[in-house]
């Protein structure tokens, strides 16, 4: 789907330039439970890449429900790998399948109450991952995020 489809089929989300070059994000309020986890007030961001094509999700979770998603994911997908904390984050992520990236994201600080599921379209070229890959299968520095 293209980024001006995403807004028709969608309006009245809120538009952001994303951190990598080109690309833009689309964040709208959809609260429909996700996997059996139900996310009252949460948020979907959606992100393309530089030529507009939708390309990535990151569907806010409560925090609270972090270790029934990862249970849940971890049914579907195989073991997770992680946590990897850096910073105020701790990363939990799935071998990709298909072409797509899946990782749960925390708040290292449960006080802190933030969460998000991810899914990402990995795409690859002759020279190795595109530039939403960092060559192991994961998203590289939040670009293929953000």
């Amino acid at each position: 789907m293209s980024f001006a489809d995403l807004v028709n089929q969608f309006p009245g989300g809120f538009q952001t330039f994303c951190t990598a070059p080109g690309k833009v994000c689309y964040t709208l309020n959809i609260e429909d439970p996700v996997l059996g986890i139900t996310r009252e007030g949460a948020y979907v961001r959606i992100g393309t890449d530089a030529s507009g094509k939708v390309m990535e999700f990151d569907i806010q979770i409560p925090f609270e429900r972090v270790e029934s998603l990862i249970q849940t994911i971890s049914a579907r997908f195989g073991p997770v790998i992680g946590p990897v904390a850096e910073g105020l984050v701790k990363t939990y992520h799935w071998p990709v399948d298909g072409g797509l990236y899946v990782e749960v994201r925390t708040a290292t600080a449960a006080r802190i109450g933030l969460a998000t599921l991810s899914i990402a379209k990995i795409t690859r070229t002759a020279a190795g991952p595109s530039k939403s890959g960092d060559g192991r299968g994961r998203p590289a520095g939040g670009e293929a995020r953000r």
